[in-house]
């Protein structure tokens, strides 16, 4: 079988040999990461078994690159796509629950991603736009993938230059150790329920504004809200939160407010949004 050696535009290795094209990303000659370019016909919706091996890989997410960037990182995904990310989820959240994709080791040196913790002066709300019985895996796994995958595929992750290809790290834990990449600090279901997701002194990764993360807890209504609003329930639990945890003069806006480019927490946030604020700084819906 006939095989090739090339430069590609960006200075790498590309050696081709059959159907099959390997990149090699190289930095002052050096080897930096190995990226296997999908054929046309699976960029956009791999087969399980082909991401599953992948994602076994410590580099999985430059493996995955042209998956991730044509089907899993778009804001406005067609419904096809939604499906296809859905399932993507459900099989990391799958992996890393059963420990099959590699992490970081605790025991290696790595960045510490909450150096630039500030002190918290924003509550950010959001929605997680998925169903409110989402799992705690699945919201865990969607972090993993959105927030920190693409965060290590760039130059620059969080202020640390060129992390990609190693294996990716969070910093943050759970109450088992387990490695965890919640974009989230607290989790409130329709039920009023509340889940504590981070702790505080962790930067959430959650409104795609460093300066926002590095001062903000994020509170996630569980459900998707873009055309409807949460229930009372959620909306009193929320604030109990703000009240115990958190100073009163702090300040609370919408994802939307910070990111005038997004629509979360939902079309109607404007309208929910004061009786949040009430509810959290003076404990009832009225003012007076």
């Amino acid at each position: 079988m006939k095989s090739d050696t090339r430069r590609t535009k960006s200075g790498n290795r590309a050696w081709t040999c059959g159907y099959s094209t390997v990149v090699v990303h190289l930095v002052a000659n050096q080897v930096i990461g190995v990226r296997f370019p999908l054929p046309a016909q699976m960029k956009s919706q791999p087969t399980d078994e082909y991401l599953r091996k992948q994602l076994k890989t410590p580099d999985w997410y430059v493996r995955l690159k042209d998956f991730l960037e044509i089907t899993v990182f778009p804001l406005n995904p067609t419904k096809e796509e939604l499906k296809i990310r859905k399932e993507f989820y459900k099989l990391v959240s799958e992996m890393l629950e059963n420990n099959e994709i590699p992490l970081a080791d605790k025991s290696s040196e790595n960045p510490d991603f909450d150096q630039e913790r500030e002190k918290i002066d924003t509550i950010v709300i959001h929605h997680t736009k998925e169903k409110p019985d989402v799992s705690l895996t699945v919201l865990s796994a969607i972090g993993l993938v959105r927030q920190y995958a693409n965060a290590y595929l760039g130059d620059n992750t969080w202020g640390r230059d060129k992390l990609r290809p190693q294996p990716i790290w969070s910093s943050h834990f759970d109450d088992n150790n387990k490695m965890v990449f919640y974009a989230y600090h607290w989790l409130i279901m329709p039920s009023g329920t509340s889940q504590r997701l981070l702790k505080d002194r962790y930067i959430g990764r959650h409104s795609g504004i460093q300066s926002v993360n590095a001062r903000s807890v994020a509170i996630a209504f569980s459900g998707d809200y873009t055309d409807s609003s949460p229930t009372d329930k959620q909306l009193k639990e929320t604030a109990r939160i703000i009240r115990t945890h958190y100073d009163e003069a702090i300040t609370i806006v919408g994802h939307q407010d910070v990111r005038p480019d997004r629509d979360c927490p939902g079309k109607f946030w404007p309208e929910w949004k004061l009786k949040l604020i009430n509810l959290s700084h003076f404990g009832s819906v009225d003012k007076n």
